[in-house]
């Protein structure tokens, strides 16, 4: 069964999957986030572990399970139904608002930037499971941008990054396929076939299976006598992408058929070329149809199917164009990373106006620098201020969790300012903001919610 928060039509396919989606479900793993409400959500699977499973996810990720994979802590095999949360971590603000900690052992001398990252858990009811008897999961992780350079890290005990293997990237070659194969539905099909007056044709000269031009294949066409002539003859005689059929108005008999195309002329520059005329449908047996009813029914069918082309279209278009691949023998955080260039980091002491505030030495304050260009964050607890890492590169924003559901908010703007004069010891006034609007708002690439 497919979810309907992410599969919503028929043309997307996964082979040899029976599963069940069921949606986002704020389940919270190991890793603490700064501001729970803003966590990233996970998405449920309700897996058969009999069977072997290919889960195809939104961002164009797929994960392939074999049969029996699943463990539990006393190291028998899980044969009941199987719950699989899965959640991925493109940008920044994702990394953020998950807690992930991007520290290589806890320290400020390696920093990890992400090209993409991916956790996964398992359980049976409330049981926590991982992988048993050498099974492993095969996952091909979207990516959003180059890996060139990057290493494959997994986040032992949710605490520090190791190096378990290697990972492969390649093109997201079902993506281009099925694209290829939408386009082909959607245009391409409006070849007019042209009786031997030139006057009446069909559509979709060169037709397919399941072609969106179905609801007109025993219909013929007219041209209409007044525009008769060699430009609806030449016109007839082109590869149109696309047509579009417009119901007669004021009594009119004929219908409006606009065809569309896109040409290139110098420098590769795309023109569009479009030609309409006016022409009566007949049926079959070449009998004119007044029965404008019967007529709008295929015109809405076409609209409709149009729609949903164009939708999926769209969708699939938000998948990443490639996929780095790997196999993983235990569940937990999985990342595509490398050490930040610690020649392109300062150091600062950092300082803000709230600060003067009463009872703020009370307050267990978190301080999270956001590397939105370089795909990561680090995090600073409160009294641990005094050396605070920040890109001299790209863009650093500073935040800081406040209590009562609010956050500060330094922008880039005033950091590069202060980097710009050299300093380091810096104070900032802050943007106060609402913690959980404002991290929701930063919702990176197909973010659970």
């Amino acid at each position: 069964m497919q979810a309907n928060t992410y599969f919503q039509l028929g043309l997307f396919v996964v082979v040899s999957t029976l599963f069940f989606f069921t949606g986002c479900t704020p389940t919270t793993s190991r890793i603490e986030p700064p501001v729970k409400e803003a966590d990233i959500l996970f998405s449920e699977y309700k897996i058969d572990p009999a069977i072997p499973h290919s889960l195809k996810r939104p961002t164009g990720t797929l994960i392939k399970i074999p049969p029996y994979a699943f463990y539990d802590q006393q190291g028998v095999c899980i044969e009941k139904p199987v719950k699989l949360l899965v959640r991925e971590f493109h940008s920044a603000y994702d990394l953020v608002r998950a807690g992930i900690p991007m520290r290589v052992n806890g320290n400020d001398k390696e920093v990890l930037q992400s090209a993409g990252m991916i956790e996964l858990r398992a359980f049976e009811g409330d049981k926590p499971l991982d992988l048993g008897n050498q099974n492993t999961i095969e996952v091909h992780l979207a990516g959003f941008r180059s890996s060139d350079g990057y290493r494959f890290y997994y986040l032992e005990n949710d605490h520090h990054w190791i190096i378990p293997d290697t990972f492969v990237s390649g093109n997201n070659i079902e993506k281009f396929q099925n694209l290829d194969s939408i386009q082909k539905k959607i245009h391409g099909q409006c070849y007019p076939t042209v009786s031997p007056n030139a006057m009446i044709f069909e559509l979709g000269g060169y037709r397919r299976p399941n072609d969106i031009l179905d609801s007109f294949k025993d219909l013929k066409w007219m041209v209409c006598p007044e525009q008769s002539g060699p430009e609806p003859e030449k016109a007839m005689r082109e590869m149109w992408e696309s047509v579009k059929v417009i119901p007669p108005t004021n009594g009119d008999l004929f219908y409006t058929l606009r065809f569309w195309r896109k040409v290139q002329y110098i420098r590769f520059k795309p023109v569009n070329r479009n030609y309409e005329f006016k022409a009566l449908p007949l049926s079959a047996d070449g009998k004119p149809i007044y029965d404008h009813a019967s007529i709008k029914k295929r015109i809405q069918q076409l609209d409709k199917q149009t729609r949903q082309l164009e939708k999926e279209s769209e969708r699939i278009r938000l998948e990443a164009d490639v996929l780095n691949s790997f196999a993983i023998n235990r569940l937990g955080v999985f990342n595509i990373d490398k050490p930040i260039n610690n020649e392109e980091t300062i150091f600062a002491k950092i300082s803000f106006d709230f600060e003067n505030e009463a009872d703020h030495q009370s307050k267990n304050y978190t301080l999270i620098v956001v590397h939105e260009e370089l795909n990561s964050c680090v995090t600073y607890p409160h009294g641990n201020w005094q050396r605070v890492m920040l890109s001299n590169q790209s863009a650093n924003t500073i935040l800081v969790v406040l209590p009562e559901g609010k956050m500060a908010v330094v922008h880039p703007s005033q950091i590069e300012e202060a980097l710009a004069i050299g300093k380091s010891i810096m104070r900032f006034s802050t943007q106060r903001v609402d913690a959980i609007e404002y991290l929701k708002s930063k919702q990176g690439v197909l973010a659970g919610s």
